[in-house]
């Protein structure tokens, strides 16, 4: 997998954008970080198309650049779509559907907002289920909190 050996940041030339799309997330530039990731993903999806893995890959850098920002919802809807990308044809790639998968679960557990957790969980849940490594841990820790959800709302 390719990635664009160059981009821009504020206007600024850069090598690899990656460290400074981080440092810039982590400096709370989200604003400039989103428009710099639209450019690469303009340009990735023209050279290789919006279905490619190089596509795929700027919806994981948002999916991170939601975790530095505190967006658990966002980041667990972002690495969903990943891996959504990640196991249909022509390119399924299970190895990396799994590892978003994987992440989805992981920010899906940080999310404070019940109502977001609760809209994800059924897209959560079929995706494991319908994962060739079903991880039957994971649909029950879902269950798990949607249970706890619900009691914690009745009180």
């Amino acid at each position: 997998m390719t990635f664009p050996t160059y981009a821009t940041l504020g206007g600024l030339h850069i090598g690899d954008p990656h460290t400074l799309l981080w440092s810039a997330a982590r400096e709370g530039r989200f604003d400039e970080v989103e428009a710099s990731i639209r450019k690469l993903e303009v340009r990735t999806i023209r050279n290789h198309g919006a279905k490619s893995p190089e596509a795929t890959h700027w919806i994981e850098v948002r999916a991170v650049v939601a975790r530095i920002a505190g967006n658990h919802g966002l980041a667990s809807q972002l690495w969903l779509a990943a891996a959504r990308f990640h196991s249909s044809p022509p390119n399924r790639e299970l190895r990396a559907a799994r590892t978003c998968l994987d992440q989805a679960f992981h920010e899906w557990g940080n999310i404070e907002d019940d109502r977001v957790a609760a809209s994800l969980a059924p897209t959560l849940r079929a995706m494991y289920h319908d994962d060739p490594s079903y991880r039957p841990d994971v649909p029950d820790a879902i269950d798990r909190r949607l249970l706890y959800m619900s009691i914690r709302g009745q009180g």
